[in-house]
């Protein structure tokens, strides 16, 4: 698949476009208007399919929103005599799943996009009855489903909901004249139909690019010319994705604004197979996508959930969320700074001030879940505390801070030369430890939803697995249990703020410039 030098140069404009091309996904929403056709994208804009959804109420126009991204895998409108059918079907017809998800974050006021690109093997408690299963199954029981299920286990509040499916995300590229990449190395995935032989500038074409993004079984050539598997299944696959995000962000980048035959074109494609709710506002749309017409990809802020890997008791391979290590990933799109105080590199005693029986056990069981280490854990001297007190050695003031804002009540700290680390003692005005803390002094949230609380005499919500529940409905289920192998990481951009997991092409060497 060598460089096509022949595809015309296409048009195109808009932030969203290359935003939800990206993941096999993100290319839709934004191939929206033409800076000379604005009446005409807009009338456009309302030919699109409306989902009725119920959604977190939407922030001021110009404050950040997020956006649930799906992927739908639905096979229903590829013809299976269409010469490109392999990349999009893999031996399959029919069916409804989601094949890549993400939610995307737009701060107009900043100019900032973050993506958060969420594991299809994921295992979460689906809503409305809290079951576990993969993530992507929660996709079969239409769109309130997918985004109950999100917002309820991520925390995460989100205002407006796009769906895209193969057709459109193949035509939108196609109608981009393709986005160029820089491949260090040969890949390759028998599975997709992706074939790039040899290093070198290539561009993907419409169906390229989705054998590209889909890829989940990639092999790369060595220099032996051996091809060698990445084991890391969707979470190299993510890797892959959101490096071909910023690729086509660029390209769009390159297109022309006013040229109507284009934005005609890549609105046809669109309103076909794409579906948005049906609040997101038109003119409000069109005014933010215009605002990121010059948008760069590698501005683009990428981020990753850490996983394990774990069984199902039927024996499937899916990934559980670390929930403590995911917090720092979680919270950009809760509107919550990240903290300074990393929960663990602080060592907490617990005390029981209050005579409440087995109350510091279960306090640090719940700082332990949250990613405390914890030391001892008793009684105190005297069970008569009225207000929790911290207290904490010299230099561990910022450590005994972060525990006084995860409690729901706070407390007083005080320094205490004898003290080991951060000591804290329950006084009769203890509640709950709340999962999110308060932010940090002077630091303002935006609009993260209430954290849910663990009580004085309760575990932590247990939201990742167990069960006896069935673990179907993933294709490529087994393909988690290397997911989190060793492997040669790619070259991660300056704005990804998350561990690089899997191959991926590299930006091109100094003095090369794939265009």
């Amino acid at each position: 698949m060598p460089e096509n030098t022949d595809r015309p140069a296409g048009l195109r404009r808009s932030w969203f476009q290359r935003l939800v091309i990206g993941a096999g996904v993100a290319l839709c929403l934004a191939c929206l208007c033409g800076a000379g056709g604005l009446a005409y994208g807009l009338w456009r804009l309302d030919q699109f399919q409306r989902f009725e959804v119920q959604l977190s109420e939407a922030p001021p126009a110009g404050d950040p929103q997020n956006y649930l991204v799906v992927g739908s895998d639905s096979r229903d409108n590829i013809d299976e005599d269409d010469p490109d059918a392999g990349a999009f079907l893999e031996g399959e017809f029919g069916g409804r799943r989601s094949d890549t998800m993400m939610v995307v974050r737009v701060d107009p006021q900043t100019e900032a996009i973050s993506v958060l690109s969420i594991p299809r093997d994921l295992w979460v408690p689906i809503q409305p009855d809290g079951h576990s299963q993969r993530i992507n199954t929660a996709y079969a029981g239409g769109p309130q489903q997918v985004v109950d299920t999100v917002e309820s286990y991520f925390r995460i509040p989100i205002h407006h909901y796009v769906e895209i499916d193969f057709v459109a995300f193949k035509g939108l590229v196609d109608t981009l004249g393709g986005v160029p990449m820089w491949f260090d190395r040969g890949m390759q995935d028998t599975n997709t139909g992706l074939f790039v032989p040899s290093p070198g500038c290539v561009v993907l074409d419409g169906t390229d690019a989705l054998a590209f993004a889909r890829s989940r079984h990639l092999e790369v050539l060595d220099d032996d010319g051996s091809w060698s598997a990445d084991p890391t299944g969707d979470l190299g696959r993510i890797t892959r994705q959101q490096v071909f995000l910023r690729r086509a962000m660029d390209q769009a980048a390159t297109l022309g604004l006013s040229d109507l035959l284009t934005v005609n074109r890549l609105l046809g494609v669109a309103t076909d197979n794409v579906s948005l709710d049906a609040g997101l506002d038109v003119t409000e749309m069109a005014r933010t996508i215009q605002g990121f017409a010059t948008f760069e990809g590698d501005a683009i802020a990428t981020y990753t959930l850490p996983t394990s890997n774990w069984r199902t008791p039927q024996g499937a391979a899916v990934l559980l969320l670390d929930e403590a290590g995911a917090q720092s990933s979680l919270n950009p799109f809760r509107g919550i700074p990240n903290d300074p105080v990393d929960v663990a590199d602080v060592t907490v005693s617990v005390l029981n001030g209050t005579g409440l029986p087995g109350q510091a056990g279960e306090v640090a069981d719940a700082l332990e879940s949250l990613g405390y280490d914890i030391g001892e854990v008793g009684d105190a001297e005297s069970d008569t505390f009225a207000r929790t007190t911290i207290r904490y050695a010299p230099g561990q003031a910022a450590g005994a801070d972060r525990v006084a804002r995860q409690l729901t009540a706070g407390a007083d700290l005080v320094e205490d030369p004898a003290a080991t680390g951060v000591v804290l003692v329950t006084g009769a005005d203890f509640s709950t430890i709340m999962e999110i803390p308060r932010p940090p002094s002077g630091e303002v949230v935006d609009d993260a939803p209430s954290s849910t609380t663990v009580g004085a005499a309760a575990d932590v919500t247990d939201t990742t697995a167990g069960g006896a529940e069935s673990a179907s409905g993933g294709a490529d289920g087994d393909t988690a249990e290397a997911a989190t192998a060793a492997t040669t990481p790619a070259t991660a951009p300056s704005t990804t703020t998350t561990t690089v997991i899997g191959y991926a092409p590299t930006d091109p060497p100094p003095g090369t410039s794939c265009t």
